[in-house]
């Protein structure tokens, strides 16, 4: 949710669309490893809105990686994952071990057309 947590903390938005935190622990040098989950019903069982969902936010923050994704037994049965496996899909799109496979788009601001 693009909004300060005080407009939707005591709301059904806040109880049943914004991820809760599970756990915070810490890595090294400042580095902290969080474990956030969402409700399942929050993608609406959208493979693009649960991408939404779990990279969206995130991506605007500075410093903030998404480094492992455990679906529920009911969302891993609707997306089993690819179906040549990671390596796989890697080789398909031409895409080093390192490199991610899904970005949001670039949305630059101040500047024309």
């Amino acid at each position: 949710v693009e909004l300060p947590a005080a407009l939707v903390e005591d709301t059904w938005c806040g109880a049943n669309v914004v991820g809760k935190v599970e756990g915070v622990k810490p890595k090294s040098d400042g580095l902290f490893l969080a474990n956030i989950s969402y409700d399942d019903d929050t993608a609406g069982d959208e493979l693009t809105q649960l991408i939404n969902v779990i990279f969206g936010n995130t991506s605007i923050y500075p410093g903030v990686q998404v480094t492992d994704v455990e679906l529920s037994s009911r969302l891993h049965s609707l997306y089993p994952g690819p179906k040549f496996g990671i390596d796989g899909l890697r080789e398909l799109c031409g895409a080093p071990n390192n490199a991610p496979l899904v970005m949001t788009a670039l949305k630059p601001m101040g500047t024309s057309a």
